[in-house]
Parts: C-alpha cells; sequence; structure tokens
C-alpha cells in the first residue's frame, strides 16, 4: 500500500517537473528569443515594456532639480504681433523681439543675443535643442556669441541614416554649419546629437551619452546633447559609463496625494468629496517652459526673472515649445512630453544619481528559472486548487513588489517571462492535478459504488485522503450484517441457469438498495449471501450504527416478502433468508494480494455475525441480533430474546435476540398476545422456574406449534429440568 501510494504520489511531482520546466523553456523561446528573429513576435516584448511601465509609474521618480530650466520657444514667441501680447513700440524697445517679430525661423543672431542674455545673468551652460544644419541670417553673429563664451553654449546635431544599396547605409552625423561652430570633431564639447533612440513600443526609455559611428576599433565617438551639456556645466566626471542608462523621469504629471483629495486644498476644496478622490486636482508641473520672449521683455526680466538671477547657475535648456510650430513631442513611459524636457530628464537623472539599468538575458532566465521552481513547488505544497492559485497569484503581487522595489534600487527587472512562467506552469500544474483528481476520482467512485450508497460515496470523495489512509488498516467498531438465502443451493441444482441468475440479481439487488439506503457499506457477496457493514468508513456511533443495520435488515424482510408475492404470480419458487447482526471491533482495510485486493472487515464480530445468521433457521426466526446490537436499539426496537448461548468456536455465552417488528402497534393482537406469553416463559427460564416455565412454553407451544424455539425449549426441559442446567447457557458446539 505504502509503495503504491508513493508511486502515485510520484505521478504528479514528474507531471509538475515536466509542465514547469517546458513552460518555462517555451516563454523564454517566446518573449526573449523569438522577438529577436521573428518581427510578429515583438509584441511580446511590447507586453514586457507595457509591464516596465506599470513599474516605472509605481516606482520612485527623479526629484525636480530647480537648477534645470526650459526656455521655449511658444506659440507666443513666433507671432508676437499676432498674438497682442505685446504692441509694437514695446517690441521695438528690443532689439530681439524686434527681429522675433518677423516670424520663425528667426535670425540666427536672436539665438546668439539669448545666449549672451542668459550667461551675462550667471547661467551655467546655454544648450539649444535646435538645428543650425544649414546657412541662415546672422549666423556669424550668433558665431561670436559661441566664441565670446567658450566651454558655455552647447548645440544640437543629429545623427542621420542614409540608405546605400551595396553596404546597406551607413550612420553619419549633421553637424552645425561651419559659419556658426567650426568643425571640432567627435571630441567637440560644444555640440551633441539630439537624437533618442525608441523601443519596441515606441516610446523613450534610454538615454544614450556617446555613440560611436563605424564598428571597428578607434571609430570616433560622438556625444549626445545631454552629455555635452553636462561636459560643458562641469559635471563630466558623472556621465555613465555605460553606452546608454535607463532615464528615471520627474513626475511630469502630478496629482494631488491622498490627503488632499479627502480633505482638499486651496480652491479645490470646493468640489464634492466623490470629485475630489476620483478626478484628483493637477498639481504645477515641472520643467514648464519659460516663454522666450519674455526674456527680452526688460519689465518682465526685472519683475519676474529678478534681472537674471533667477539663471543664475542654472543649465538652460532652449528648444520648441509650441506644438503647432515643432512637434516635438516625445512618448516615454510616463507619457509624452517634449524633446527639451526629455533633454532636461535625461540630464536630472545624471544629476541626481538615480538611473537604472536593464536586466540581462541572463538574469531573465535565471528568473524564469526561479519563476519556474516556485510554480512548481507551489503545485506541489497545496493540492488545493483555489489556496494554490490564491498563493500564485500572492507570490505575483509579492514579485511585482519586489521588482519595483529593485527598480527604486537601479535595476529593471523583467516582469512578463517570469510572471507568465509562474502564472502559466502554475494554472497549467493545477489544472493537471484537477484533471488527474477527477479521473482518479472517477476510477475511485466506481469502485466504490460497488460497496458503498451514492452520499457515502460522495461523502468517501470529498476526503479521500482519509478514506485511503484507513485502506492501510483501522481497527474500529463495526456493526457487521450477514443474510443468506435458506436452502437456495438445494433449490438452484435443478433450476434453469439463465432463471437463476435473473432471480439472484433481483434478489441481490433490492438487498443492496436496503444496505444503501440505511448508510451501510457492502462488503463482499458469497454466492447468494451478502455481507454489509456500518461504521467501517463513516459512523455515528453504535447506537446509530446498529440501528441502521436492524432497519435494513426489516427492509430486506419487506423486500423479500414483496418479492416472493411477485415470484409467485410469475409461477417461480419463492426464497426464505436468515439474517444475522453483530457489533464489535474489527480491523477494516483493503486486504489481498497484488492479484487481487479487497475492502473487506475481518475479526471475531465478523464470525459471529456469521454465526448468528447461520442460528435463524436452527431458532426458526429470519432474524438474530447479539446483545451488543441489542443493548444499542433497546429503545427503539421491539427485541424478542431468543436464548443465551455459546456459538461454535466461541468460549463466551451470547445473548440473541430475535425483530419481530419495530414496536408493538406493528404486531397484530395475535401476535402481541402471542410475544407478551413468550415473555414470560423466558423470564420464567431465566429465573430458573422449570414449572413455570414448562408450562407456558407449553402453551406457547399450543399457539405456534411451529415456533422451533419454543420447541427447542421444551426438548431442553425434557432433558434437564434442573436449574442449574437452566442456567447454563446452550453450547452450539455439542450434541
Amino acid at each position: 500500500m505504502a509503495k503504491a501510494r508513493a508511486a502515485k504520489q510520484g505521478q504528479p511531482t514528474r507531471l509538475f517537473a515536466l509542465i514547469c520546466a517546458s513552460c518555462g523553456v517555451g516563454v523564454l523561446l517566446v518573449v526573449v528569443v523569438a522577438p529577436l528573429a521573428w518581427a510578429p513576435a515583438a509584441i511580446f516584448s511590447r507586453l514586457e515594456l507595457s509591464y516596465d511601465a506599470m513599474v516605472v509609474g509605481l516606482g520612485k521618480k527623479s526629484p525636480v532639480r530647480d537648477d534645470l530650466l526650459f526656455v521655449g520657444i511658444d506659440d507666443i514667441s513666433t507671432n508676437l504681433l499676432e498674438s497682442g501680447v505685446m504692441g509694437e513700440e514695446e517690441i521695438a524697445l528690443s532689439e530681439a523681439l524686434d527681429l522675433m517679430s518677423y516670424g520663425y525661423p528667426f535670425p540666427r543672431q536672436v539665438w546668439g543675443m539669448l545666449a549672451e542674455r542668459l550667461l551675462d545673468a550667471g547661467a551655467r551652460v546655454v544648450v539649444f535643442d535646435l538645428l543650425f544644419t544649414s546657412r541662415g541670417e546672422g549666423d556669424e553673429l550668433l558665431r561670436r556669441a559661441l566664441d565670446r563664451y567658450p566651454g558655455r553654449v552647447v548645440v544640437g546635431a543629429e545623427l542621420v541614416y542614409r540608405q546605400e544599396q551595396q553596404s546597406g547605409g551607413t550612420w553619419s552625423l549633421r553637424e552645425p554649419v561651419t559659419e556658426i561652430l567650426s568643425p571640432g570633431g567627435a571630441e567637440d564639447p560644444r555640440q551633441g546629437y539630439v537624437n533618442f533612440s525608441p523601443f519596441a513600443d515606441g516610446r523613450v526609455w534610454q538615454a544614450s551619452f556617446r555613440t560611436a559611428l563605424g564598428d571597428w576599433e578607434g571609430a570616433p565617438e560622438y556625444r549626445s546633447l545631454g552629455a555635452a551639456a553636462l561636459h560643458q556645466a562641469g559635471y563630466g566626471e558623472r556621465v555613465p559609463e555605460e553606452a546608454a542608462i535607463g532615464i528615471r523621469f520627474t513626475d511630469m504629471f502630478p496629482r494631488q496625494g491622498l490627503y488632499e483629495r479627502i480633505f482638499g486644498s486651496g480652491s479645490d476644496s470646493k468640489r464634492g468629496l466623490f470629485a475630489r478622490l476620483f478626478d484628483p486636482g493637477e498639481l504645477p508641473k515641472p520643467y514648464q517652459p519659460l516663454p522666450l520672449y519674455t526674456i527680452f521683455d526688460d519689465e518682465y526680466w526685472t519683475r519676474n526673472y529678478r534681472g537674471g538671477e533667477m539663471f543664475r547657475d542654472k543649465i538652460v535648456v532652449v528648444g520648441g515649445s509650441s506644438l503647432v510650430r515643432f512637434r516635438d513631442v516625445v512618448e516615454t513611459p510616463v507619457g509624452e512630453i517634449g524633446g527639451p524636457q526629455l533633454h532636461i530628464n535625461t540630464i536630472a537623472t545624471v544629476l541626481n544619481g538615480d538611473h537604472y539599468r536593464f536586466a540581462s538575458p541572463w538574469a531573465v532566465g535565471g528568473l524564469v528559472v526561479l519563476a519556474a521552481q516556485g510554480a512548481f513547488w507551489i503545485a506541489l505544497l497545496f493540492r488545493r486548487p483555489i489556496i494554490g492559485l490564491l498563493l500564485l497569484l500572492g507570490v505575483a503581487c509579492l514579485y511585482v513588489a519586489v521588482t519595483v522595489w529593485v527598480y527604486n534600487a537601479g535595476l529593471m527587472l523583467a516582469g512578463v517571462a517570469p510572471l507568465g512562467t509562474l502564472l502559466l506552469s502554475g494554472m497549467l500544474c493545477f489544472g493537471a492535478q484537477y484533471t488527474l483528481e477527477r479521473l482518479e476520482k472517477q476510477r475511485l467512485k466506481r469502485a466504490l459504488d460497488r460497496y458503498f450508497s451514492k452520499d457515502l460515496t460522495d461523502e468517501i470523495l470529498a476526503r479521500p485522503g482519509d478514506f485511503l489512509d484507513s485502506m492501510g488498516g483501522r481497527r474500529t467498531n463495526v456493526t457487521v450484517l450477514f443474510s443468506d438465502l435458506r436452502d437456495f443451493t438445494a433449490k438452484s441444482e435443478n433450476a434453469d441457469e439463465r432463471e437463476l441468475v435473473t432471480q439472484l440479481n433481483e434478489y441481490l439487488e433490492e438487498m443492496v438498495a436496503c444496505v444503501f439506503e440505511n448508510g451501510g457499506m457492502v462488503d463482499k457477496f458469497i454466492g447468494d449471501a451478502v455481507m454489509a457493514v456500518w461504521g467501517a468508513v463513516r459512523s455515528g456511533g453504535d447506537a446509530e450504527d446498529a440501528e441502521g443495520a436492524v432497519r435494513a435488515a426489516m427492509a430486506m424482510r419487506e423486500r423479500l416478502a414483496k418479492l416472493n408475492e411477485k415470484w409467485a404470480a410469475e409461477g417461480r419458487q419463492t426464497h426464505a433468508f436468515g439474517v444475522g447482526i453483530n457489533q464489535g471491533p474489527a480491523v477494516f482495510g483493503n486486504i489481498g494480494s497484488l492479484a487481487k485486493m479487497e475492502l473487506t472487515v475481518i475479526g471475531d464480530a465478523v464470525n459471529l455475525a456469521s454465526r448468528l445468521e447461520g442460528l435463524t433457521k436452527r431458532f426458526g426466526v429470519d432474524l438474530l441480533v447479539s446483545g451488543s446490537v441489542a443493548g444499542a436499539v433497546a429503545d427503539t426496537v421491539l427485541l424478542q430474546p431468543i436464548d443465551r448461548v455459546v456459538p461454535k468456536g466461541k468460549s463466551e455465552a451470547v445473548d440473541i435476540f430475535a425483530v419481530p417488528a419495530w414496536e408493538e402497534a406493528d404486531l397484530d393482537p395475535g401476535e402481541a398476545e402471542y410475544l407478551k406469553l413468550y415473555h414470560e416463559a423466558h423470564q420464567a427460564w431465566c429465573d430458573a422456574d422449570p414449572s413455570r416455565a414448562e408450562e407456558l412454553f407449553r402453551r406457547c407451544a399450543e399457539l405456534r406449534p411451529e415456533d422451533k424455539t419454543v420447541a427447542l425449549y421444551l426438548s431442553r426441559l425434557e432433558a434437564d429440568s434442573s436449574a442449574e442446567a437452566m442456567r447454563d447457557p446452550l453450547r452450539l458446539h455439542e450434541k
């Protein structure tokens, strides 16, 4: 039994291991390897990036730095006259505003004037997120400003890919025209490329700080705009050594916190609680553009920028903020932001020192292996699917929390591959386990249906572990019923075989139904005999088990009477039976050889029940119960004391009783009168009063000459009427 159970437990273990290993390998191939070789599989990369975007949203944001400012070329600055913000006289007071009033693109000297004004105010670096790759009016004036402030101005360049038929294409750098910036080569700190490379989902995640335009050793490396700005500002040593880093964005779209949502703040407190909770108010956005025209408006400059003091020691990024004019909008994990703001976030990430990197493919593979192992152990240790699935979800949520924590520390872990492996492996394991359990339950149910009623079978299947444990052997108190047709073998010698089998099956069908209807277990058939047990699998207590067995025997009596009526009407043989019931300790288990096993009970209590069934013929009754059964049902069943006997194979005497009916009301008046007389005669026997016992038993014999029990008592009185003989039990092994 132990070996069989161990083998069964080993089956799901091997199956779970196979499922988890297959899922792990499959997820690695689909999520990690396939996108590299098959374009449609890039959808899995986008799924991973969607997960990463969730982590970015939940994780730490880069703090807003007050040493980074953005001067934006807005719609007003490109349409000064049409906007109506300033009159012609106000515009004429500033040379730069006058040049700007002619519309965009501005003459290049406007940018030179802007750089001079900001740098004269103490700005650390002015960064132009603009391309001056073609000649324009005022180039020499812009160059003069650049020459005047060496090391404090950075202008944009652009990486361009040129398709070529033979070589496939090459990358080159479009630099500012020589009228503005003399060629300085790859190490020129005054320029930097403005390009960002989006990922498969179209969003910009990383910033590169250097790019080599060639795959040969010693190929020149060009700096990005952000790297050039950091070098010019004196932060060159902070630029990461990695070719690219993950940008930790500032919270570009801040919303009110929970406290403000509940209690309100400022004018927002006028809104209702429901509105504040589900539509929180927006907070001031970081790195908002300062309109370009305000830099040259002396009154605005003095009042709002404190005469330029606001720009002291700041890195100022100049770029387009007009969506109509520039459309310089970039998709990022935190939403759409302007191109200049993307450069500012890149610079802020470096200055704050909180950039992150993505986990390597080897790390992803390791996480997938761990996820597969986790799913395996969860499925193996927690066999109940609901608990296992809840635990899987809990582990998945824990992994998300760990991912956010690790991201805050500077590493973006993979999400889809490990979580996909964990959840897919776990669900498949629990699905396989559920299927195996269903198949096992169906197999077990088919086997149990031969022994138990439907209700009892369902109860066993609800706790199969307890039942399987008991099959290994368990000592318990049981009630055993034996029934057997009288002289069936002799009657069947000359009977038609088909008729015999049909009649026997009809009889056994009714007897089994009586057992099942009263909560019993059919142990076995021995020819026409039926052995049934109560209390082996489910017990309601000795009294309930005994009553169930007696009820079943009484039902058998009624069913056999109806069958005899039917058989007599059909011209077939009728039959009588005897039933013996005993209660006592026995061993319950699956007993037999490897070739054939049988679920049964063994023990002295079983043997005595069989002996009682055999005694029914001797005493001329159809149902005998032992004293243990009679004591359990005495308050609910009408009992007739038969005798005190020592059955064959026993050394101790046993009181035996017949069960004529459930209660006296079920008897007709004649039967009730006879039973009353019998009780008086039996009591006289127990009192060792031979003369009165003989008198009463003879009166009983007159009423029922066929009563074998009465005849047996009279014969014993004739043989020996002494008090000692009357107190001595009937020893059935003696002649």
